[in-house]
């Protein structure tokens, strides 16, 4: 059985924790998504900063302070999506696995990540100045330090990445999936047995059907 993944035979993994691991993998895909983009912007501003330090000196200009800040910002953005992918990619594999750790570690290592990104998208390039809406000339200029299409599919990407992330976690954290994580050293327990029962049943039977615990 190609979802057999416990200690106790026939315990299949039920369809919360196959949408958990399904949710958990789109997330990665985005953050690795995210992880490239960022990294096009930060190459754009360090072919391109170079320039706009010169004419810092300007007293309408932005100041160097003001790029270095903004060269902070991206390498966060970069940070932030480096871990949610390491995470993600962590979370996908390990929900799958009947431990009753497994859930424990979901609930920090998701909210984990998600903050990452929360705060990637909540202010991190607005927070260095940056304001590609601006009709001001040098706003315009420092703007122009990052791709111009970056604030908007940086929003749309990471705002799916945080949404792919807190919707995993609902997923493995349904009382539908208790009894897959329950330790196997309860396999004593007439709930438990009770569950094994149904599901090698269901197996047994050709169905797709996922006993609820009693």
């Amino acid at each position: 059985m190609g979802d057999t993944m416990g200690d106790v035979a026939g315990l299949t993994m039920t369809r919360a924790v196959r949408v958990s691991s399904l949710l958990f993998s789109v997330a990665t895909a985005l953050a690795v998504t995210a992880f490239i983009l960022g990294t096009v912007a930060y190459d754009q501003f360090t072919a391109e900063s170079p320039n706009y330090i010169r004419l810092s000196i300007l007293p309408q200009f932005k100041s160097e302070e003001a790029v270095e800040d903004l060269r902070g910002a991206l390498i966060y953005i970069l940070v932030a999506y480096g871990a949610a992918f390491v995470l993600a990619a962590i979370l996908t594999l390990l929900v799958r696995r009947p431990r009753p750790w497994v859930r424990p570690v979901a609930w920090v290592a998701a909210p984990l990540a998600a903050l990452l990104v929360f705060l990637a998208l909540m202010g991190a390039l607005e927070s260095a100045g940056l304001n590609p809406d601006s009709e001001d000339h040098e706003q315009m200029l420092f703007a122009a330090l990052v791709p111009d299409w970056f604030t908007q599919v940086n929003a749309v990407v990471g705002g799916c990445l945080l949404a792919a992330l807190i919707a995993a976690l609902i997923a493995a954290t349904r009382s539908s999936s208790t009894d897959f994580y329950r330790p196997a050293s309860k396999v004593e327990d007439p709930r438990w047995a009770a569950f094994v029962a149904r599901q090698q049943e269901a197996i047994e039977q050709g169905t797709d059907n996922e006993p609820r615990s009693t």
